[in-house]
């Protein structure tokens, strides 16, 4: 591996020039006030972050490597996180830290039951000091910069740099984005840093689509890990190996997640081939049979689910999903509450709930439910997103809709129609120049949005750019919008005479 003063110029000319202008600041600052010496920059952080890097290789009986992954240090006592899919396969499996050095693999303490992570603990023979990194408190932007810590022979010096895409809610795993990072499956489970150097996610490679995810460090201190306590020796033989240890579980939900049907259902079917009696797979599997039209295996699933385990919730919240795609709300109801009695931690249950009430107009407990689905898990944007619409519908605080449709915003920015909800409220204040700003990133994300393009026209209109009014009134009365050309005839005649006119 390169020299660590290589490595940080190699990082530092992949920013942009705003993060290097950034860069720059922030070491004049350190510079010119000693009082902030001790402020750490984000070529320190990059540093911490590589030297935290572990490479893994499980290899066969003949010494040969069947499978190469990465890895990374979360405390001084050598506990560190790894993909679980490495202890899969091979009868032999080495660590080596950021320089090639061989780490001791002392015992394979735990693994994440749906999300491809075992917590290891190694040691360093050859000094007391290990350097790790810690999770970000907060959560990832979107659309943010980031650099990925892969594997050198995996990507470009062992760095991939790109940007958070799509966010997209993974059940059981979290908040998680797709990302242009290019590397492959030897880079998984790397460590991804945003434009300030914090920690934030986990590089994942979702082969069957041969794209890059980022997956949520929250993961890290989650509650489904299953202990294991063994030595590799030890654990070897231990009869759950394959369950505990196979890719196929994260593999289905990520495809589930991003809506490739099929594919999630394949995995889910090997998957089961491995873990006949588990319910919960049985009933992720109705689910996504019945999202691309497989209602008779679906029906078949959940009932199957609920044979195994009639108390669980997940058959009950899948079987409400096939009573909603029937169009049967009240029995969907029944089974979400049922779900809910069953588990009241589950946050989407709420969330479903509060949608149907919605639709009753029982507007209060619909309230109640979004409120508590948010306190079970505050980064379900879709909660902000039906919580803040209901204020803007039923409430004159529109302080509190706006809070909650920017949060839902920040979360994931691809809701339908929440930079026009956020739009339409700046507009009422008579913010219209920030409200364009809004209903820019609305018409960005869907070009047919016809109440941002009429609202938008309204703001230019207001702030005297009536040529750009009329062109949006006009691509609103295109796509449908009848007001539009009342708009149009009352203050854009002039104009298009003038316009012609000139033309001649």
């Amino acid at each position: 591996m390169a020299d660590f003063y290589t490595e940080k110029v190699f990082i530092y000319n992949r920013l942009s020039t705003k993060l290097r202008l950034w860069i720059i600041g922030v070491s004049a600052i350190i510079f010119l006030c000693p009082l902030h010496l001790s402020a750490q920059s984000i070529v320190d952080k990059l540093d911490k972050v590589s030297r935290s890097c572990i490479n893994g290789y499980a290899l066969n009986n003949k010494g040969v490597p069947v499978d190469t992954t990465r890895g990374f240090f979360i405390s001084a006592d050598g506990l560190a996180i790894t993909t679980a899919s490495l202890f899969s396969k091979g009868d032999t499996v080495i660590f080596t830290d950021e320089k090639d050095r061989p780490l001791q693999l002392n015992r394979i303490v735990a693994c994440h039951k749906y999300g491809n992570l075992a917590l290891i603990q190694l040691r360093n023979p050859r000094t007391r000091e290990i350097e790790f990194i810690q999770p970000s408190r907060k959560p990832f932007e979107s659309l943010n910069e980031i650099l990925a810590f892969t594997h050198n022979a995996d990507a470009d010096r062992g760095l991939g740099y790109g940007n958070i895409g799509t966010v997209v809610r993974i059940m059981f795993l979290g908040r998680c984005a797709n990302i242009s990072i290019k590397a492959g499956a030897a880079s998984e489970c790397a460590p991804i840093v945003n434009s300030s150097g914090d920690f934030i996610g986990l590089y994942y490679f979702n082969g069957s689509k041969s794209k890059a995810m980022l997956l949520p460090v929250s993961m890290i201190t989650d509650d489904h890990w299953t202990s294991v306590n063994q030595s590799w020796t030890a654990f070897k033989s231990n009869p759950l190996r394959n369950r505990l240890t196979n890719t196929l579980y994260a593999q289905a939900l990520i495809n589930q997640g991003i809506g490739n049907w099929l594919e999630s259902a394949r995995q889910y079917t090997t998957l089961l081939r491995i873990i006949p009696d588990d319910a919960m797979i049985h009933g992720l599997r109705a689910l996504t049979r019945f999202n691309y039209g497989n209602n008779v295996g679906g029906r078949e699933d959940f009932t199957y689910s609920l044979n195994l385990d009639p108390k669980g919730y997940y058959p009950y919240y899948a079987r409400a999903h096939f009573h909603l795609l029937a169009k049967d709300r009240n029995k969907a109801l029944e089974d979400f509450f049922q779900a809910v009695d069953a588990n009241p931690n589950f946050a989407d249950t709420f969330l479903e709930i509060g949608r149907i009430q919605v639709v009753y107009g029982d507007v209060k407990r619909a309230f109640a439910s979004f409120t508590y689905a948010l306190e079970t898990d505050s980064l379900l944007a879709e909660a902000w997103y039906e919580r803040g619409r209901l204020y803007v519908q039923h409430s004159s605080n529109q302080d509190k809709a706006l809070e909650d449709l920017s949060r839902a915003a920040r979360l994931n920015p691809a809701l339908d129609g929440v930079y026009t909800l956020i739009g339409n409220i700046k507009f009422s204040r008579q913010d219209y120049l920030e409200a364009i700003l809004d209903f820019d990133k609305a018409i960005n994300q869907n070009g047919t949005d016809v109440h941002a393009l009429m609202n938008r026209g309204m703001a230019y209109f207001n702030t005297g750019l009536k040529d750009k009014a009329c062109a949006d009134w006009e691509k609103a009365g295109k796509h449908g919008h009848l007001q539009a050309f009342k708009l149009l005839s009352r203050h854009c005649s002039e104009l298009r005479k003038n316009t012609f006119s000139r033309s001649e």
